[in-house]
């Protein structure tokens, strides 16, 4: 996460893990299918441009492809496949 300039990133601990797939379900207005089952951390390495923003609502969705949870509100980061080689698994 990039605040005034200043690079953060957040840590979460064994007890924050447990409700990871709501929030993130929540906060990222994920699809109905989509279950995040699997959550990979990642940090990226300095200089790697990226995209960050808020992540739109999608409660008044009509198509049914999300539920009443997805709120949004989340941070999304969009770093390009070219430079996938650029993130580290934590």
């Amino acid at each position: 996460m990039n605040i005034n300039g200043i690079r953060r990133t957040r840590i979460y601990g064994a007890a924050q893990v447990a409700n990871l797939r709501q929030r993130g379900r929540r906060y990222l207005a994920l699809p109905n299918v989509n279950k995040a089952d699997l959550t990979t951390a990642f940090k990226i390495k300095k200089g790697t441009p990226y995209i960050e923003g808020k992540v739109a609502s999608q409660i008044d969705d009509v198509t049914g492809v999300f539920g009443d949870y997805a709120e949004g509100g989340g941070v999304q980061i969009y770093v390009l496949f070219e430079d996938a080689d650029k993130l580290i698994k934590q």
